[in-house]
C-alpha cells in the first residue's frame, strides 16, 4: 500500500508537503487540491520538514537524506545514511539539518558540504520529535519510555514515564514554546507532558485503536491526534477536553500537521488520501464528517 507517511505545512502558510511509500514527495497549494510539484526519491519517504523561511525541504528516506528547493524541487544536497532508515528530520538553521535514524544516532549535517558536523549516540530511536530552535528532542524507544535530550549539551535531561501501566508510544510532538510534549500509543490515549518537571499532566481518551500521530497547533492551545481507528481528534488544551472529531479517512491516519495560521489541519492516511480540514467549528458534535477538502491521492509507482 502506498500510504502517506509524513506531512508538513510550510511556515509561510502557502504549501503542504506530503511524503509517501510510493517514493514521491508532493507539494500542494493550501486550498488548491492539486499537487504543483512532484519529486521522486530512490527510497520510500519516512520524514520531512520545511526550513523556517519555507524555501527548502529536507526529506528522510530508507537510507538517505535530501535537501530540496521548495518551488523547483531541485536537489540542493544529498546525504547517505549507510542504509539506516531516517525517521526524523529538521532544519537546525539555514545551513544545517538534523536527522535521527535507526542506527540510534542523531546527526547534524552541513548542507553546503554534505558532511556530518556533529553526531550524538542516543540509544534506540523508534519515533522522534525535534524542537530545532531549542535543540531539544524527544524520542520513544523499543519499550514504553520517552527520552528527552538536549543536543546542545549532548545529554539526556529526562526520562518521561507515565503513572501506572502504559503501552508502547508510537508518536511524540513538542509544543512550539518547548514547554510541553504530546505522546500517543497502543493504549489508545493521548498524553500531555510538562517538560519542566517531566510529569504527565493529563490523559485524553477518545480513540478506539492505537494512536499513530500527534501535533500541536502553532499557538499551543490545540492538539490533534490520528490513529488506526481512521479518525482525527482535536483537543482543547486549556480546557483539557475533546473539541472535534473528523471522520472521512478509510484507512489508518499516519501523519498530521497544522497550517501556520492554525486555521487548517492536514491528515495523511493509509488510504492514500491527504485531507485538509478547516478548524472553524466550536463543538465536537458539529464537526464529525465535515470541513474536509481532499487533496490528490498518492498512487502506486
Amino acid at each position: 500500500m502506498d500510504l502517506i507517511r509524513c506531512v508538513a505545512c510550510a511556515p509561510n502558510g502557502r504549501w503542504v508537503a506530503t511524503g509517501s511509500f510510493d517514493r514521491t514527495l508532493r507539494l500542494w497549494e493550501i486550498g488548491g487540491g492539486q499537487s504543483s510539484q512532484i519529486w521522486t526519491s530512490k527510497d520510500r519517504i519516512f520524514s520531512l520538514a520545511f526550513s523556517t523561511d519555507s524555501q527548502r525541504i529536507v526529506v528522510g528516506g530508507e537510507s538517505s537524506v535530501a535537501v530540496l528547493e521548495t518551488e523547483t524541487m531541485r536537489v540542493v544536497q544529498q546525504f547517505s545514511c549507510s542504509g539506516q532508515q531516517v525517521i526524523g528530520v529538521a532544519f537546525a538553521d539555514e545551513h544545517r539539518v538534523l536527522t535521527a535514524s535507526m542506527d540510534d544516532r542523531v546527526r547534524t549535517w552541513e548542507v553546503q558540504t554534505g558532511k556530518v558536523v556533529d553526531e550524538v549516540k542516543t540509544g534506540r530511536i523508534v519515533y522522534v520529535a525535534f524542537h530545532p530552535t531549542t535543540r531539544h528532542l524527544i524520542f520513544s524507544s523499543a519499550g514504553n519510555k520517552l527520552h528527552h535530550w538536549n543536543l546542545a549539551t549532548r545529554q539526556e535531561t529526562q526520562i518521561l514515564e507515565a503513572q501506572g501501566p502504559w503501552e508502547r508510544q508510537r508518536c511524540v510532538a513538542i509544543s512550539p514554546d518547548g514547554k510541553w510534549a504530546l505522546s500517543g500509543g497502543d493504549d489508545r490515549l493521548v498524553r500531555l507532558w510538562d517538560l519542566s518537571s517531566g510529569k504527565e499532566l493529563v490523559q485524553f481518551e477518545g480513540h478506539t485503536r492505537s494512536v499513530q500521530c500527534v501535533a500541536f497547533s502553532p499557538d499551543g492551545k490545540l492538539a490533534a491526534s490520528g490513529g488506526d481507528d481512521q479518525s482525527v481528534h482535536l483537543w482543547s488544551l486549556p480546557d483539557r477536553q475533546l473539541w472535534a472529531v473528523f471522520r472521512a479517512h478509510t484507512g489508518a491516519v499516519r501523519c498530521i500537521a497544522f497550517s501556520a495560521d492554525g486555521q487548517h489541519l492536514v491528515s495523511g492516511s493509509e488510504d492514500k488520501q491527504c485531507l485538509l480540514w478547516e478548524i472553524t467549528l466550536p463543538h465536537a458534535d458539529d464537526a464529525s464528517n465535515s470541513g474536509e477538502s481532499p487533496l490528490e491521492s498518492h498512487s502506486k509507482r
